[in-house]
């Protein structure tokens, strides 16, 4: 709703660069987002698959109520990291079985989607997607603009309505 009003200012008060504006204010909030994220520390866990312990530790106390719970946590992150690299290193062997790998993901998948409470989801989400787009959502939304203005509407008006 907020888009649609700050583009039907654009649009009227700067007609013909005023889609510039609104093209460049999309880009401030990934503006926004990576200078975040410059002063994002390293992720706890990669820090202690590097090796980079103390470092790792310093992260959870910064980001944990405790020191404890700190402490307990990268006790985890050292338990866990062997055991996904046990996992990796099974799931991406080299060799003959990557077709009984294949048909084995299949297999899990196939049973994933025959599981009961699952496959309602599936079919409660694909039904929602199929029926949008069968009642012609889309296309309404897309000449909703042209449908106001067909309907005596001034263009101004119209793309107020429609954004």
């Amino acid at each position: 709703f907020a888009a649609g009003m700050v583009d039907g200012i654009f649009d009227k008060y700067y007609p013909d660069f005023g889609w510039r504006f609104m093209l460049g204010l999309a880009g401030i909030p990934s503006l926004v987002m990576w200078i975040g994220f410059l002063g994002l520390p390293e992720s706890p866990r990669w820090l202690t698959m590097a090796g980079r312990h103390e470092e790792a530790l310093a992260v959870l106390k910064s980001i944990r109520d405790s020191d404890e719970v700190a402490a307990d946590e990268q006790v985890e992150i050292q338990e866990a990291i062997p055991v996904n690299e046990r996992l990796d290193n099974d799931s991406n062997s080299d060799g003959d079985d990557e077709a009984a790998q294949t048909l084995s993901t299949l297999q899990k998948t196939w049973e994933m989607v025959c599981d009961g409470p699952t496959r309602k989801a599936l079919f409660l989400g694909c039904g929602i997607m199929a029926l949008q787009q069968l009642a012609g959502i889309n296309t309404v939304m897309y000449y909703a603009a042209s449908i106001y203005r067909m309907s005596q509407f001034d263009e101004m008006a119209a793309v107020w309505l429609s954004g």
